[in-house]
Parts: C-alpha cells; structure tokens; sequence
C-alpha cells in the first residue's frame, strides 16, 4: 500500500482547476425507484441538490453513467456514458478523469440530500502535486475512505484502469494503491455526507427537521 498522507494544509485551488463528476449510473435495487429523481422538502431532486453543491467548487460538472430523463433544470449538464457496463463508481471515474486533463476530479454519488459546501471546504486545502488523491476516512481504520466524495487526480488513471480489468472496479482498492491524503471525517461532515439507499434510509431522512 502507497503512502497515506495525514491532512495538511497548502493553497487552494481554484473553481477551474476541479471538474466535478456525479454518477448517475446506480440501478438502485434496494430502494425500489431511480434515488436521483426523489425530491427533497425544497422541490428539488437528489441529483439537482448535488449537482447545484458541486457547481460552487468545481468550474465543471458532469453526470457519470448511463443517458436519463434528466430533471429540466440541469439538462444541460454533460453526460459522459460509462466506459465499462457493471463496474459501479469506478467506470464512472474513468470517463471523470479521461475527460478532467489536468483538472483534479471530484467524483460524487447522486444519492447524498444533506450534501454542503461545508462539507467539501475541508478537502479542498489539501489538495496538491504530492498526492493523488483526497478523501474522508470512514472510519479509525487507515484504509477505509469515503470514495464517493473524494477528490482524484488524473494521474491516476493507470490504477483505475487495472482495477476494472482485473473485474473488481472497487475504488478501495485504487486508493490503497495511490498516495492519499486522508483527511479525518469530523461529525458535521459524516452527517452532510450521508447516503440513501433503502426507503428506511429515504425516511429518516425526510423525518429529520433540519432536512
């Protein structure tokens, strides 16, 4: 495993230097129904929220996945199809960082309500030319990350592309194999960044009086 990087603080870079990506290519079994089209308490949906979050640190956003019925407000948006049909996040982080040049890619899940721009603000300083990639740890595990709020760098391109071909396409396995700067997920953050994936999920979430 590459060297884990502990949260150090360098200049930040600007709207320009980040494209962000939002995958949009999850079949949601378990809740039944596309969890990118539930509509939040303001009207809009889940995929609008991230993408509206995302539009305020990144110069670009595209949608990772297969083409949809997109809500109206964000037709306009660039839809990159997948490379690989099955792989999961990791196709979508192909198209992400094919399409970024030079750009650092945040990729993103559709499926995130309480999502903020607080919640990115602490990844952002830590971005630099010595790492390849900036994430949340999970957990007080060293090698567990929050993947799907994660900032990557196109260099590593070569690392995602073995972990498709070798059929897996688990992004784990990607960042234990990159230099990663792994920033402590502080609970404010855990509770913006949390994803919905059954109706239980949907429920609490909708329950809460602060949604």
């Amino acid at each position: 495993m590459k060297e884990i990087r502990e949260d150090r603080r360098t200049n930040v870079l600007r709207p320009a230097d980040i494209v962000a990506g939002v995958l949009i290519g999850g079949q949601s079994r378990r809740m039944g129904v596309d969890k990118a089209s539930l509509r939040l308490p303001d009207g809009a949906t889940m995929l609008e929220h991230v993408v509206n979050i995302a539009r305020c640190v990144a110069g670009e956003v595209v949608l990772l996945g297969n083409l949809r019925d997109l809500p109206a407000a964000i037709r306009e948006v660039r839809v990159l199809p997948d490379p690989t049909d099955g792989k999961g996040p990791a196709a979508g982080l192909v198209s992400l960082l094919n399409h970024a040049g030079k750009r650092w890619g945040l990729l993103l899940a559709c499926d995130l309500p309480r999502l903020s721009v607080d919640s990115l603000r602490p990844l952002l300083p830590c971005l630099s030319d010595d790492v390849d990639a900036v994430a949340y740890l999970e957990s007080d595990a060293p090698t567990c990350f929050q993947a799907c709020c994660a900032f990557y760098h196109p260099r590593i391109l070569a690392e995602v592309h073995h972990e498709l071909n070798a059929g897996r396409g688990c992004l784990q396995n990607v960042l234990a194999r990159v230099r990663v700067r792994a920033v402590p997920m502080i609970p404010f953050v855990r509770d913006a960044i949390v994803d919905v994936d059954t109706p239980e999920d949907w429920n609490a979430i909708m329950k809460r009086k602060d949604s």
